[in-house]
């Protein structure tokens, strides 16, 4: 909670004067402020996407994260409202969230780990290695 007031403190702050965090334009940094940063054993993640407005916004903050995970019906209807885990190599839980909207991003450091995703009492899990060289996307559908 400590890290989430104080990136909130920074966004506002380089809003204010203008500037950018780490390379990120204030703008983004604004778009940032709007969703909230969660934390669990040290891994950053935000939730949401519900509508077009919180997805646009959540698209300008996405290349803070390595990993985005999208939530849908085959038929492209989007989910929320899901039990997603995130495990590193060693099976530990790293993430263990209800997500309150489609997608979810995660800053993960360089490693492999286990994405799992649980809607009406159906799981999927996926595997992903991130290289810490970009976003990673993984897209779950359900029936």
């Amino acid at each position: 909670m400590m890290k989430k007031t104080l990136m909130l403190k920074l966004v506002l702050i380089f809003i204010v004067g203008g500037l950018s965090y780490a390379g990120v334009p204030a703008q983004k940094l604004a778009m940032h402020q709007r969703q909230s940063v969660w934390s669990e054993a040290g891994i950053d993640y935000v939730t949401g996407g519900v509508g077009i407005p919180e997805r646009k916004a959540m698209e300008t903050i996405q290349e803070m994260y390595s990993l985005k995970c999208v939530f849908a019906k085959e038929n492209g209807s989007y989910l929320s409202g899901l039990r997603v885990k995130i495990l590193d190599e060693s099976d530990k839980t790293l993430v263990n969230t209800v997500i309150d909207g489609p997608w979810i991003l995660a800053d993960l450091p360089p490693g492999e780990y286990v994405i799992a995703a649980s809607h009406d009492g159906n799981t999927k899990t996926r595997r992903v290695f991130v290289n810490g060289n970009g976003l990673n996307v993984l897209r779950y559908y359900w029936k």
